[in-house]
């Protein structure tokens, strides 16, 4: 079985009731109920884990903000810092700078590969020379078409660019990793920075990457689990809360 990340979103809950409301909001997804053929989502499930929220600047000491306080121990992991949080009322959560940020870089990336990659023939990715390959030979290891690909031009010239080699260091494909649109780009990577495994909606949806909606794009403009669930959270009223929850699947 395998830890993921669930955010909870519940309407307007004291502290002392945090715990029972994401256990009732919770329940209809365990594994241990009684679904029939359905298995559910989650098998136990604990506040907080990784992927902590940002506070807002001048609430970092705000009673209302969910902190879990671990029993000492020799694994015991250090406190959160008053900057960060379990979860609390979206109001007092900081759920836009590092978002800013995130997809302030993700632009200036694009459009430095952009700049490098014109003066070059148009490459291929990876996945063109997998395919070509396999249809070929049948599969086989990548050694055999890689050589191809890092010999075209864009790729040969990269040591010679210090910013572009500092940018694709460990990059296993750049072709591939800027070969969508710049808001495509951007969007993708800053969708990430507020959104977990999963989501649990106040209308009492639980929403993953294998959920059905994704198939039919309407309901999301065709963004995705987290292209939705960002825009979810941020939607969210000022009042309720999002909570960080691990489980265990």
């Amino acid at each position: 079985m395998a830890i993921e990340m669930l955010t909870v979103c519940l309407p307007p809950t004291a502290v002392p009731a945090v715990h029972d409301a994401v256990d009732r909001a919770m329940a209809p997804f365990d594994m241990n109920g009684t679904a029939g053929s359905w298995q559910g989502e989650w098998d136990s499930w604990g506040i907080g884990g990784r992927s902590p929220f940002a506070v807002r600047p001048g609430a970092e000491h705000d009673p209302r903000l969910i902190r879990v306080e671990h029993l000492p121990g020799p694994s015991t992991p250090p406190p959160r810092p008053p900057s960060l949080c379990d979860g609390g009322p979206r109001g007092l959560l900081d759920l836009d700078t590092e978002r800013d940020a995130v997809a302030a870089r993700a632009r200036e990336e694009w459009r430095t590969w952009h700049e490098y990659a014109g003066a070059f023939p148009p490459a291929r990715t990876m996945d063109d020379f997998r395919r070509e390959f396999n249809e070929l030979h049948g599969t086989g290891p990548e050694a055999r078409f890689r050589g191809l690909f890092e010999e075209q031009e864009v790729i040969r010239a990269i040591p010679g660019n210090p910013r572009v080699l500092a940018l694709t260091t460990d990059m296993y494909d750049p072709v591939a990793r800027f070969s969508g649109s710049e808001d495509g780009h951007v969007l993708q990577a800053s969708t990430l920075v507020n959104t977990t495994d999963a989501l649990l909606t106040l209308d009492g949806r639980w929403l993953d990457v294998s959920t059905d909606v994704w198939r039919d794009q309407s309901e999301n403009h065709g963004k995705g689990y987290f292209g939705f669930a960002d825009a979810y959270l941020l939607g969210v009223p000022g009042d309720c809360l999002l909570i960080r929850v691990r489980f265990r699947c």
